[in-house]
């Protein structure tokens, strides 16, 4: 029944609390380590928040069980590199809320007694409990449960030590959330944007179809920048140099599949195994080795020539010898020519790919080059090795390194070190690579020269929506006179058109989604005249011609969820407010690059 608990501890937390899902086997894994370490000798410490200890210990056992979690997701699928750098970050951020959960519990006397600890388990189960001894008609059978926990098979300890932490934490998030409220205008606000309907009619200004006599000029470009510096303001990025070694077959590799591939026609030529079963046990084409290798008919255009030469060459019925082309190595063999210029061939394809052995000693080889960038630095070392040195665009926080895939990891390693520090060896699908930290660029505005495109932009559009306008503010005039919109979009040649039925959110054919036409839409009467809503594409003027009428009756029946979402969804706001407030003003000691890498 426990580990029903713990697989359902969502429930136990309800709405408010989803941050804490993680913590459910955050914590169960650092208690049983803490339980188990003996020995008396101190943790080694990964980190700090506010002078409470973050141990490698901790960490680790919650990063395994989290990856244990992902991949039982994904249907025990390997995770890739990034999936494993993602899964540490989130484990490192939610001890950090963990620990600041704790600092509060305390602070406000949130704590569980042993004695009210026990009244609760044998007393008052919470309903996560409750609910595995309730019947369909939602009586608790008291008895039920108390024989549950008297079973001596029953781990009660373990029972204790959940809740022991579940209660407080679920007491803190209660009472973070106690002043999040919900207004009866928000509930029917919520309850149009996700049933209401509406047409209307428009006219308007298309941005694309303006063409500007001049560009923006410099000194534009320049006092756009300086009037707007919020909008190019740039978080805090690292300057990382990189020596990357791709995981590529060798020689070696290449001559072990050939062989395979010589060895599997020999089966076939001598009788051991038939063409058929020969594909669907070795072929890597997942398309065709369900049906004995057979690509069909086709003429020499569709193949890569490789192939194309070997198969038009080859009489039907006889088995080539390996022949290989971009994708590895083929056993082809000819069973018609139903034409002229076709084929119709069935194949073997033995893909080239890295073995174990080539990963190990590119891995080596990669270990070699960061103690020597160790002992005599990043660039001497590579000189050493034959290595090229990159040096990409500035990292981003929970990102690639730019240009590179699968590297978040290295990312992160940017972020948890110090200038000069060197990165353990990372990767291991496509490549390994090794990391330096060249230098931290704290978050300011981006350089003019960095930005300059985007501002070319921004200002052009700011020069299309003046031509706009003064295409726009006319037609307007004579809408109101009571012309139609028909007529006005063909006298000052406007974009004219009836709209489908579009949703609150939805999307507008030739305006946009969830655009200030759909709000504009949904907060005007019928037929009154909105003279002007600016979007992304371009200016228009709209009238509603009809939209559903309130429904009373489908609200009221809505309303409990309605204000469950709602309210959850505030409360959440909140408790992330909360933590990210706490977050920013903790003192935090990372101690990942140097523990961890």
């Amino acid at each position: 029944m426990f580990q029903l608990l713990r697989s359902r501890a969502k429930f136990f937390y309800w709405i408010i609390a989803i941050s804490f899902i993680l913590f459910t086997f955050v914590v169960w894994g650092a208690q049983c380590n803490d339980t188990n370490m003996g020995g008396g000798s101190a943790p080694q410490v990964l980190g700090k928040i506010n002078g409470e200890k973050i141990s490698v210990s901790e960490w680790d056992d919650a990063y395994r069980g989290y990856l244990a979690q992902m991949r039982q997701q994904y249907g025990g699928a390997a995770l890739t590199a990034n999936q494993e750098a993602v899964a540490a970050e989130t484990v490192w951020q939610s001890l950090l809320r963990f620990k600041l959960a704790n600092m509060e519990i305390e602070e406000r006397g949130l704590g569980l007694s042993d004695k009210a600890l026990e009244d609760l388990i044998w007393n008052d189960p919470p309903l996560e409990l409750r609910a595995q001894f309730t019947d369909s008609t939602g009586v608790f059978n008291q008895a039920a449960y108390r024989r549950a926990l008297e079973d001596p098979n029953f781990n009660l300890d373990g029972l204790r030590n959940y809740l022991r932490t579940a209660i407080p934490q679920q007491r803190l998030m209660e009472a973070l959330a106690a002043d999040a409220t919900v207004s009866e205008s928000e509930l029917r606000e919520e309850f149009t944007r996700q049933t209401g309907r509406a047409v209307a009619e428009y006219a308007g200004v298309t941005l694309s179809d303006l063409t500007l006599a001049v560009q923006p000029t410099d000194a534009e470009i320049a006092a756009y920048y300086a009037a707007h510096p919020d909008e190019f303001e740039e978080p805090k990025r690292v300057n990382v140099q990189l020596v990357q070694l791709p995981i590529e077959p060798s020689e070696a590799d290449d001559a072990e599949v050939r062989t395979m591939a010589g060895e599997v026609r020999q089966e076939i030529l001598s009788g051991e195994i038939d063409f058929t079963r020969a594909a669907a046990l070795y072929s890597e084409d997942e398309g065709s080795k369900a049906n004995g290798g057979d690509l069909g008919s086709f003429d020499r255009a569709r193949m890569v020539p490789e192939f194309t030469n070997a198969a038009f060459a080859l009489p039907v019925g006889e088995i080539s010898a390996p022949v290989k082309t971009q994708f590895g190595y083929h056993l082809i063999e000819v069973l018609e020519r139903p034409a002229a210029d076709q084929v119709r061939a069935r194949h073997i394809l033995f893909k080239v790919t890295p073995g174990a052995d080539t990963a190990a000693s590119l891995y080596e080889k990669a270990e070699t080059f960061r103690q020597n960038a160790l002992d005599k630095g990043f660039a001497a070392a590579a000189a050493a090795a034959g290595l090229a040195v990159q040096t990409p665009r500035p990292c981003r926080e929970g990102r690639d390194i730019p240009g590179y895939q699968n590297t978040v990891s290295g990312t992160q390693f940017a972020f948890s070190s110090k200038p000069g520090d060197i990165s353990r060896v990372l990767g291991g699908e496509d490549s390994y690579y090794v990391v330096a930290n060249t230098g931290i660029l704290p978050a300011g505005p981006a350089p003019l020269a960095d930005v300059q495109p985007q501002i070319v932009v921004k200002v052009t559009r700011e020069k299309k929506l003046v031509l706009a306008d003064a295409k726009l503010t006319p037609a307007v005039a004579a809408l109101n006179s009571g012309r139609t919109f028909a007529e006005v979009a063909t006298q000052y040649g406007l974009a004219h058109a009836v709209t489908d039925t579009f949703t609150a959110t939805g999307n507008v054919s030739g305006i946009g989604y969830n655009t200030d036409f759909n709000k504009a839409a949904f907060a005007n009467p019928i037929g009154s005249l909105v003279p002007r809503v600016d979007t992304n594409r371009g200016l228009y003027a709209l009238r509603v011609l009809w939209r559903t009428a309130f429904d009373e009756m489908g609200f009221l029946a809505q309303r409990p969820a309605l204000e469950q979402s709602v309210l959850g969804r505030k409360q959440q706001e909140v408790i992330d407010a909360w933590y990210q407030e706490r977050l920013e003003k903790a003192e935090i000691e990372d101690n990942r690059s140097a523990l961890l890498n």
